[in-house]
């Protein structure tokens, strides 16, 4: 799971004091609430990422515990931090991993670590904020995006991740064309399947005709 960067979501390096993070608060506060921003469900789900960051940072006992997760992360290596949430900074993860995997060599691909990122931006939570803003346009664009990069999983992790996709409203991807894209995954294994009968027998009868010739 990643960690929400508090400090990132309030615009603040680490180092940020109590007053600073106070001032922060109030500055973006009053830029997405939803008092002044009623139609629009971003800013909704930004204002109550930076109202959970200041929860958290101005509590003596909630900032000690997220600091010392913060430490565990990075004495661990772990420093991919969740950052605040928007549908554009989304769909560009998506299509930076896309342009990542099309350079990557489908036979050494590390698959499992592919399958994890994909599931992670399928987050049911995400998810969730996606419905709420209703971009259907974005949304199509994402899927198509996370599908492509999906391409190297097997059958069965890319059918788990259509599942989630279905969960989109409106409807980004219809039941018609992940069906297709199953079916199109499904040839690709049969065909990864057969290819080594294929090259056994070609290789036979390329041996036969030479054992015929030199007869």
């Amino acid at each position: 799971m990643q960690l929400k960067d508090y400090f990132a979501i309030l615009e603040l390096p680490s180092s940020a004091t109590l007053p600073e993070i106070r001032k922060a608060y109030r500055r973006l506060a009053q830029l997405y609430h939803p008092d002044k921003n009623p139609s629009d469900p971003a800013s909704n789900i930004r204002f109550a990422e930076i109202k959970e960051a200041y929860e958290v940072l101005t509590s003596p006992r909630k900032r000690e515990h997220y600091l010392q997760q913060r430490w565990f992360r990075q004495s661990t290596g772990k420093k991919n931090y969740q950052g605040a949430f928007s549908p554009a900074s989304l769909l560009q993860q998506a299509l930076e991993l896309e342009r990542y995997v099309s350079r990557l060599d489908a036979h050494r691909m590390d698959r499992k670590g592919l399958f994890d990122y994909l599931d992670r931006l399928l987050d049911p939570s995400t998810l969730e904020k996606l419905n709420s803003i209703r971009d259907e346009s974005l949304n199509r664009q994402f899927v198509h995006s996370v599908l492509r990069s999906a391409q190297p999983l097997s059958k069965a992790e890319l059918g788990q991740l259509a599942e989630r996709v279905l969960r989109l409203e409106p409807l980004a991807f219809s039941k018609a064309e992940l069906e297709e894209v199953m079916r199109r995954k499904q040839a690709v294994e049969r065909w990864e399947r057969s290819r080594i009968w294929v090259v056994l027998m070609a290789v036979l009868a390329i041996c036969l005709l030479i054992l015929l010739a030199t007869s």
